[in-house]
Parts: structure tokens; sequence; C-alpha cells
């Protein structure tokens, strides 16, 4: 009877003790798959705002190549000076549309970022794709308005009256180091790398 008391016991005991390891090594488990999930996370959202930032970089750099417009279609009574209106547009809607295809990965890790990050990186990659988004905006809307301008003109229409106008929007399509086109960009990834700091040691 004893005997039966005591292997009652030393069974209870054991499956207390299996009961707990379980416990522990999926507790162990969940937090080793959620710290590489986090990091995995944090390395993303560093990556893909670099990556932006250099494409939006290139949609704005001062000279575009000859090669960027080969696929560009050709109109049949378009003169030499509305060639290269042309071709310079293309080029430039093409490398815009390059950012334009990287902005949404940025979204998608954003709404990932408030499931598995804290509130203060979570915030501070939203800020990061808002101000991506905002350049981009800027960017692609004075490319179209003023290659059509710079159009009109070169099919002889007089745009004189614009000149101010396209003078503002030459800034936002040809930038240069250090004219701080990019500060608000730069401000944004600063902020996401110093957020997402915990998460990458």
């Amino acid at each position: 009877m004893a005997f039966s008391i005591a292997a009652d016991i030393v069974v209870s005991l054991s499956a207390i003790v299996v009961a707990t390891a379980a416990y522990l090594g999926v507790n162990t488990w969940r937090k080793e798959v959620r710290g590489k999930a986090t990091f995995d996370l944090a390395r993303k959202i560093i990556t893909q705002c670099h990556r932006l930032r250099a494409e939006l970089t290139r949609a704005t750099f001062l000279v575009t190549w000859h090669g960027e417009a080969s696929g560009r279609p050709r109109r049949q009574d378009e003169s030499a000076e509305q060639s290269e209106v042309l071709d310079e547009w293309y080029s430039r809607d093409r490398r815009v549309q390059r950012v334009a295809e990287q902005l949404p990965l940025l979204e998608e890790l954003s709404w990932e970022a408030e499931a598995l990050l804290d509130k203060n990186a979570h915030e501070a990659v939203s800020e990061a794709a808002r101000r991506f988004r905002e350049r981009y905006a800027s960017v692609v809307t004075a490319v179209s308005d003023y290659f059509e301008l710079t159009y009109q003109e070169a099919g002889g229409k007089d745009i004189r009256q614009h000149l101010d106008f396209l003078k503002g929007l030459r800034k936002d399509i040809y930038s240069v180091d250090g004219d701080n086109s990019l500060a608000a960009v730069d401000q944004a990834i600063s902020q996401v790398s110093f957020a997402l700091k915990r998460y990458v040691r």
C-alpha cells in the first residue's frame, strides 16, 4: 500500500516536472521565434528604407543616359527637340516607376511593425513611409508637369509665363549632393534606425 502511494507520488511529480519543462520549453521557443521575427523585420525595414532612398536619388540624378530611352515608342512627326524632351521624360518616368514599385513594400513592413514591434518603432516606420510618399509625390508630379510644358515649348508654344513654375519644378527633378532635397527622408531613416536598434543587436 505504501509502495503504491509512493509510486503515485513519483508519477505525479514526474508529470509536474514534464509539464513544467514543456511549458518552459514552449516559452523559450516562443521567445526565440519572436526574437528572430522581430530581428528579420527590423533588418528588412532598414534595408527597404535605404533601397527607397537609393531609388529616389537615382530618379533625380542630374543626367539620364541614352540607353534609358531605347524602349520609348517613337512618333513619326516628332522633331529633334521633341525627341530630346520625350526621351528624358520617358527615362525619368521609368526611374520614378521604380520608386513607386518599392513604396508598397515599406507600407507592408509598417503593418508588420504594428503587430510585432513597439509603438515607438511602428510610429517611426510609419513616419518614414509618409516622408517617402511625399517625396515621391513631389517628384512624380514635377516630372509630369515639367516635361508636359517643355514638350509644348519644343513644339513651338510660348511658355514664358511658366518660367518661374518650371524653375521650381526643376528643383524637384534635378538634385545634387548637398541640396537637402532628401533631408526629410534622411531624418526619417535616422529615426527608424534609432527606433529599431534594440531589435538588431
